[in-house]
């Protein structure tokens, strides 16, 4: 699957989510070379720490992207609010890479991570994408 994705000047901050779901997880497990990943192409160049994609990981489940994962997309997660889904982050847990023009951030579908917002005098953020499956993964 490819396409773009442009964030537009004043656009809000993601929620935190992973894309794969629970089938997707289900099957990662069974067959360690069953994977999906996400190639993310930024069109214009990305500074770190700015407007570009937040990615979280957390020590105690690192170990794991399942646990991790499951954790985001679980019912108990759906009903927690964005305000408390985000205090159980800590600073040291998240990571903004930069990204030059044509470059490529590559990281598993099962990567919890979020669009950062865009100023409203920011400029456009186009970014294409890939998604690439290995193992017999499928995107439906």
């Amino acid at each position: 699957m490819v396409g773009a994705v442009i964030s537009r000047p004043g656009a809000g901050v993601q929620r935190f989510h992973c894309d794969a779901d629970l089938d997707h997880l289900a099957a990662a497990k069974d067959n360690p070379s069953h994977r999906l990943y996400n190639v993310f192409i930024p069109l214009v160049d990305i500074s770190a720490n700015s407007d570009g994609t937040e990615f979280w990981g957390s020590p105690q489940l690192s170990g794991s992207p399942d646990a991790l994962a499951r954790h985001f997309i679980s019912e108990s997660a759906e009903q927690m609010s964005r305000q408390q889904k985000d205090a159980c982050l800590l600073p040291d847990q998240i990571v903004s890479p930069g990204c030059g023009a044509g470059g490529i951030i590559i990281y598993d579908y099962r990567t919890i991570h979020r669009g950062l917002p865009n100023p409203s005098d920011g400029r456009e953020r186009p970014m294409a994408y890939v998604i690439v499956a290995t193992g017999g993964a499928g995107k439906s």
